[in-house]
Parts: C-alpha cells; sequence; structure tokens
C-alpha cells in the first residue's frame, strides 16, 4: 500500500508513504520518500529522492544492511516503475 502525503507544485516537492507486511506475516516494512525536483542547464530535470524504511518483526530481527538496502531497493523500484508507466500513460493520452 502507498499514498501521497505531500503534493507542493510551487516547490516541486512529492512525500509519499508505504508500508507492507513479508508473505509469512511476520515482519513488516514502512517506508517514506521525498522526491524534489530542480531544473537541469540542459533542460532535463534533476530529481533528488531521500527515503527512510523502518523493518519491524522478523525483517528487522536480522540487522543487516544488505537485507535493509535490498528491501529498499525494492520498493524504490517498485515506486519508480509506477511512475514511469503513470507518465507514459499521460504522455500517449496526449499523443506525445
Amino acid at each position: 500500500k502507498s499514498d501521497c502525503d505531500e503534493l507542493d507544485k510551487e516547490h516541486l516537492r512529492v512525500t509519499m508513504s508505504g508500508e507492507g507486511t513479508d508473505r509469512l506475516g511476520t515482519g513488516s516494512v514502512k517506508m517514506t520518500m521525498r522526491s524534489v525536483l530542480a531544473p537541469r542547464d540542459d533542460g532535463g530535470t534533476r530529481v533528488t529522492v531521500i527515503q527512510t524504511v523502518q523493518l519491524a518483526g522478523r525483517l528487522a530481527s536480522f540487522g543487516r544492511g544488505d537485507l535493509i538496502r535490498s528491501v529498499a531497493d525494492l520498493m524504490f523500484g517498485r515506486f519508480t516503475g509506477c511512475v514511469r508507466q503513470k507518465l507514459e500513460e499521460a504522455a500517449t493520452e496526449r499523443g506525445v
């Protein structure tokens, strides 16, 4: 599950949160991700993302940095895939 907690169009910021449980129900993860957009000199856009991940239950008991990183990477990958899909759908609708 994920939610858009803040959408600040004036300052080009988005804050999202998400949470989930492992398949066995013995651990959970919560994530907050803040993205800030800034124009680049070449006409593109730089996206800076800061995320915080909290693990609980069995997931947290492992306490391994590589596991925490892989969970964070997985959640970020799902987020970016969703954003990419939404942008592509919007571009198709506009005929871009």
